[in-house]
């Protein structure tokens, strides 16, 4: 079965990663696109920002849906322990 009739999808809405995901590991491939099917599509947040956080004064303009952004900016650093 196709992946495109599988998902009813667009032939262009699945890139090579995908299918090659799909076809390496296809349980979990599977649950990803029922997963997007049902919530929409994930948003990405800058590695750096994610794993360190934003420097001091930083902003960031993340796209969490296709209409609405979310705008943050960070003001200074925890304490270390």
């Amino acid at each position: 079965m196709q992946l495109q009739d599988k998902f009813s999808l667009e032939p262009s809405a699945l890139s090579e990663a995908d299918v090659l995901s799909a076809a390496l590991y296809p349980k979990v491939f599977d649950e990803y696109m029922e997963f997007i099917l049902e919530n929409g599509k994930l948003w990405s947040m800058p590695t750096r920002q994610f794993f360190v956080g934003p420097e001091v004064g930083e902003e960031t303009t993340l796209q969490v849906e296709k209409v609405r952004l979310l705008e943050y900016a960070s003001f200074r650093r925890a304490a270390k322990d």
